[in-house]
């Protein structure tokens, strides 16, 4: 009875059966001390990921929309938002972004962030950013060979590779889902769009 009474009050205090077992046998005191202090640590660890944890859903809730995006992408979706009235070509931004975030490293995405910033900050280039991009939407319509394609390519070209980016090439596991993720980008978008993609990555020298 006095062991079923201690086995209830060890488990209460957090302790799985195999540790419940090792505590009873031996030396109870020094056994039970030692897994005592490694739950302790291991509670100070769960307490450090909620607090951590917490902090990112109230930054999410402190949102007025986006709530789905990193942050990073979040706050630089809505910079882009405020210079280009146009939803469809915000909404497709948000999306290359969000892409471009789950499938390059940390230094590449703070790297293209600052290439954005940069880009935005200059009228003109936003100007021209926006009248390609709506070029190439409308590309949805078009036929692969139409002389717009290779018109609209080179516009992104002459933009510059910060405005339309595209993952890095690497043979790692990361790498291969980078090539998952950008096929199927690719496959939602249409024939002309596709070959217009090629043909920037081409003119990158990708």
């Amino acid at each position: 009875m006095l062991r079923l009474v201690r086995i209830r009050r060890l488990t209460q205090l957090g302790l799985s059966l195999p540790e419940v077992k090792r505590a009873l046998g031996g030396d109870h005191d020094r056994d039970l001390r030692e897994i005592l202090t490694e739950l302790v640590a291991d509670l100070e660890r769960q307490e450090a990921t909620v607090r951590e944890q917490r902090q990112r859903l109230l930054a999410l809730l402190g949102r007025e929309r986006d709530l789905m995006l990193p942050s990073a992408v979040a706050e630089l979706l809505e910079q882009v938002r405020s210079l280009v009235p146009d939803g469809q070509l915000v909404r497709r931004e948000g999306e290359l972004l969000e892409l471009l975030e789950s499938t390059l490293p940390p230094e590449q995405i703070a790297q293209l962030t600052d290439q954005y910033h940069s880009a935005l900050a200059d009228p003109q280039q936003v100007a021209g950013s926006i009248t390609a991009a709506r070029r190439f939407e409308a590309l949805a319509s078009a036929a692969p060979d139409d002389e717009e394609v290779a018109a609209v390519a080179a516009d992104f070209i002459t933009l510059g590779r910060e405005l339309f980016p595209q993952p890095a090439e690497s043979a790692s596991a990361v790498g291969v889902e980078q090539d998952r993720v950008w096929v199927a980008y690719r496959a939602a978008l249409s024939p002309a769009q596709q070959r217009c993609l090629l043909l920037v990555e081409q003119g990158h020298g990708s």
